[in-house]
Parts: structure tokens; C-alpha cells; sequence
């Protein structure tokens, strides 16, 4: 995880982006996040994209409670974890992004995040986009569990689109219509 972080935080510094719409999806949520520290100047407006938000400490497996846990556990010493199967609406676009779904390294979900302040503390407005074509676990899950958290707060927006988990592929005239909304 840290590498992402990196990754983000660089790509803002060595551009000496400003002023920036900082857009995390599914477990970049956390990336975003932890990249806060570093930039968290430089953002006008934050967006969860049907994604993870962590606090200071959270891993991605302790947000995805006991089953996930459980499961890292049984990989034993493999140190990649395969890609979730997703849902497309275009067959063709799932022929076309399956064969390039590429396995996470199994410590991004155990290393915590490190955030200085809670989100609402910080200046810039933020947003969460639930995806809701999909019914809510019974567990909650930990993207409910974040749109609801959007939800009761007044320092959130929050917004819906109707698909899975998939929004940017299945509703992308959508997701530009929001986010043009939201900046």
C-alpha cells in the first residue's frame, strides 16, 4: 500500500498539481486516504467512488471483517491474492479487462493507513458515489458501511448510481455526469 501512496503522492508533487479533484474507486479509497498526509493541501475536493474509507490505523482486511481475515489467513505464505470476479454489463468489455486483472499483493490488506486528522477535519469538500444496483450484504459490507457513514455526516455528499460495484465500465456517461456535477 505504501507504494501506491507513493505513486499518487508523486504523480501531484512532480506535476505540482493544485487546487485537485482526488478520486479514490474501491480499494483506492484507501490509497487516497493515506495519501492525505502529503497532499492533503492540494485538494479542493475528495471522492470515494464506491470504495473503501478508512480511518487512521484501519487495514483493508479489518474493514472487510472476520471473513476476510480468515481468508489472508488461509493463503498461507502466498504473498498475491487473485482478482474478485466482476460483473460487466458489455460482454466484450469483460473478454477485454479479465485477461489484464492482475493479483493485489497480499500486505495492502494488512497494512494499516495512517491519516493525521478524520477526514471531516480536513478543508476540502468531499463525496462518496455508492453503486446500489446490487442489494446490500447482510453484513453490511465495508462500501455500505462507508456510504452510510456519507450519509449521516453534513461534511459528506453523497451521491448514487445505479450498477455493481463496476460503475466506471457500465455507467460511465453516469460517473461523468456526477463528477462534472460535483466540481
Amino acid at each position: 500500500m505504501t507504494t501506491h501512496i507513493a505513486d499518487v503522492v508523486n504523480a501531484v508533487w512532480y506535476e505540482d498539481l493544485s487546487d485537485i479533484v482526488l478520486l479514490g474507486y474501491s480499494y483506492g479509497g484507501v490509497v487516497v486516504t493515506g495519501a492525505l498526509e502529503h497532499i492533503g493541501d492540494r485538494v479542493r475536493h475528495l471522492v470515494y467512488l464506491d470504495a473503501f474509507v478508512p480511518g487512521d490505523g484501519d487495514t483493508v482486511a479489518g474493514l472487510c471483517g472476520a471473513a476476510a481475515e480468515s481468508g489472508l489467513a488461509a493463503l498461507g505464505r502466498d504473498w498475491l491474492v487473485p482478482p474478485l470476479p466482476r460483473e460487466y454489463d458489455d460482454p466484450a468489455e469483460a473478454v477485454w479487462a479479465g485477461p489484464r486483472r492482475t493479483p493485489h499483493p497480499a500486505g495492502w490488506f494488512t497494512e494499516p493507513v495512517r491519516l493525521a486528522r478524520p477526514l471531516e477535519d480536513y478543508p476540502f469538500t468531499r463525496t462518496y458515489i455508492k453503486a446500489t444496483g446490487e442489494p446490500r450484504p447482510d453484513d453490511g459490507g465495508p462500501f455500505w458501511a462507508a456510504a452510510d457513514r456519507a450519509l449521516a455526516s453534513p461534511a459528506w455528499r453523497y451521491r448514487e448510481i445505479v450498477t455493481n460495484h463496476m460503475i466506471a465500465s457500465n455507467r460511465p456517461d453516469d460517473l461523468v455526469r456526477l463528477l462534472l456535477e460535483l466540481t
